[in-house]
């Protein structure tokens, strides 16, 4: 199985095993570390990170961490209209020492209560809700009706590995998972699916948007793919040059953005021809979503920014709260 696109590798690849000086307490993880998940869904932005912190905003420009009660890497995280759900990473123990997922919930993205996730102990990277219920892919996918009980649905027959998916939506009523030389559609609401052709790629996809015309997912150094008939076939484009490595995009007005590492922000008003701007300080990017008036970009080292076509990227403030002062991305 493809390894590459895990939790545990991105974290040690990010260097997000050792913690600035100034963090006065190793033990407490913190949002020096990667930011791995982002929810623009609910009554605010939420992000989950690589050492169980909770970064959150109402406006997208001001940024407050929090401490979730888990130091397990959270890397998927959604809004169900009621509260937020949260899934860790076994990587760590919980505080009982049991080796299982951490399962969090929230009504306000800032309180959290922490369980145990019924499945068994995989890495999540995407969740979103459709309306009736939450999904949940990775190494694995789940689903849930109340967010407390899960259930782990089998991989299509025809997959001859499990593949290792990055991203999932919902469009039209159809749910498309993308991943490693994989995307799955899903037509019943994440019970059962079906495995889609992709033309050959270079890298793992690892993002999926959609502007109601048409559907991007892109990943690694250049794998683009573009789907007109709602995920069911899928055609090849060429990426600008050669972009760092590209984790997430998401579709607003203008068209899709996407992001990755060495400050990567790629626009496109398409999702066929793209341009590539680097920001300043060449953050770590690891996801971005669309709020409805600009784009949410996030990563390693509290590395949060806004960008519209017209003012580009600005970085956000972000109060580190418990977590002390961490320095610049």
């Amino acid at each position: 199985m493809p390894r590459q696109l895990t939790l545990l590798s991105l974290i040690l690849a990010l260097g997000a095993c050792s913690l600035p000086e100034s963090d006065p307490d190793p033990t407490t993880g913190g949002p020096s570390f990667a930011l791995l998940s982002l929810d623009g869904n609910g009554p605010r932005l939420v992000a989950g990170e690589a050492g169980g912190a909770i970064l959150t905003s109402d406006d997208g420009r001001n940024w407050r961490a929090w401490e979730s009660g888990t130091l397990q890497p959270l890397g998927a995280i959604a809004w169900d209209g009621s509260r937020f759900t949260a899934i860790g990473y076994a990587v760590l123990a919980l505080a009982d020492d049991t080796q299982a997922n951490a399962l969090l919930h929230s009504p306000d993205g800032i309180t959290w209560t922490v369980g145990t996730l019924n499945a068994h102990p995989l890495e999540y990277r995407r969740m979103i809700w459709t309306g009736s219920r939450l999904v949940a892919v990775g190494e694995g996918i789940l689903v849930s009706e109340d967010g407390d009980t899960w259930t782990e649905i089998p991989f299509p027959d025809e997959l001859t590995a499990s593949p290792y998916l990055g991203d999932v939506i919902q469009t039209a009523g159809r749910l498309i998972a993308v991943g490693c030389n994989t995307v799955l559609t899903s037509d019943d609401d994440g019970l059962n699916w079906t495995a889609r052709d992709l033309p050959a790629l270079p890298d793992c996809l690892e993002g999926i948007a959609d502007d109601g015309t048409r559907l991007v997912a892109l990943g690694g150094t250049g794998a683009i793919v573009t789907s007109d008939d709602g995920g069911l076939t899928w055609q090849r484009r060429e990426a600008p040059a050669t972009p760092p490595h590209l984790s997430d995009v998401a579709a607003g007005d203008g068209g899709y953005v996407a992001v990755g590492n060495l400050g990567a922000l790629l626009t496109s008003a398409d999702g066929i021809d793209w341009q590539l701007q680097t920001i300043p300080g060449e953050p770590i990017l690891t996801r971005v979503t669309w709020t409805g008036d600009r784009f949410i970009l996030v990563g390693r080292n509290s590395a949060v920014y806004s960008y519209t076509a017209s003012d580009g990227a600005e970085a956000a403030s972000v109060d580190n709260g418990v977590y002390g002062i961490v320095p610049p991305p």
